[in-house]
C-alpha cells in the first residue's frame, strides 16, 4: 500500500515540475495561450480551442464530415480521413487537466479565411487551466490579473452556501440575478 502511494505521489510531483517547466506563457487577454498548432482561450467554466489545420501535415481540402472527434471526460482523440483515401491522420490527441463534460462539448469547421477546427469544452469544475492538454505547452496562470482572488471567491462561496449540486448553484445564481426564490 505504501509503495502505489509513494508511486503515485511521485507521479503527480513529476508531472507537477513538467507542468511548470511547460506552462510559463504570459495568459492573453483571454486567459490563453498559443503552440504552432493551435491556440485557445477560456473562462472559468469553459475553454476554446483554434486548431489551424494548415499547421498539420494533413493534406486539404478539409470537410467535417471527414473528421472523426472522441470526447471523453479526461481527454480528446481526433482524426481526419481525406475523401478518398485510407490512411487517417491524427489531428491531436491527449489528456485534460481536469474533466470535461463531453455532452456539452462541440466542435466546428471554419473553411474560410483559413481552416480551423473549433473546439468547444465545458469545464466539469470551474477554473483555470493552465493548459488545453496535459505535456502541452500552456500559460503561467499566476499572471492572470485577479485568478486567485476569483477562485477564492468562488470555493469560499460554495462551501459557505453548501452549492454541492447543480440545483443548489442554479437557485444561488437565480438568488444573485433575481432576488431569492419564493418559497413553496
Amino acid at each position: 500500500i505504501h509503495t502505489c502511494r509513494e508511486k503515485e505521489r511521485k507521479v503527480a510531483r513529476l508531472e507537477e515540475e513538467e507542468n511548470k517547466r511547460l506552462c510559463v506563457q504570459t495568459p492573453n487577454k483571454w486567459n490563453g495561450g498559443k503552440t504552432n498548432l493551435y491556440s485557445f482561450r477560456q473562462h472559468i467554466k469553459n475553454i476554446e480551442v483554434y486548431i489551424n489545420m494548415s499547421a498539420t501535415a494533413i493534406p486539404g481540402p478539409y470537410r467535417g464530415k471527414n473528421f472523426d472527434v472522441k470526447w471523453r471526460p479526461n481527454g480528446i482523440d481526433i482524426s481526419y480521413q481525406p475523401d478518398g483515401m485510407r490512411s487517417t491522420y491524427n489531428v491531436i490527441s491527449g489528456r485534460f487537466p481536469q474533466d470535461i463534460v463531453c455532452e456539452d462539448s462541440h466542435w466546428t469547421l471554419e473553411t474560410a479565411p483559413e481552416c480551423t477546427l473549433n473546439l468547444y469544452i465545458k469545464k466539469l469544475q470551474d477554473g483555470l487551466w493552465p493548459q488545453f492538454l496535459k505535456g502541452h505547452a500552456g500559460i503561467d496562470i499566476s499572471k492572470i490579473h485577479g485568478a486567485s482572488d476569483a477562485m477564492e471567491l468562488q470555493r469560499e462561496i460554495h462551501s459557505k452556501y453548501n452549492l454541492s449540486s447543480p440545483q443548489q448553484a442554479a437557485a444561488f445564481q437565480h438568488s444573485l440575478e433575481n432576488g431569492p426564490l419564493p418559497e413553496d
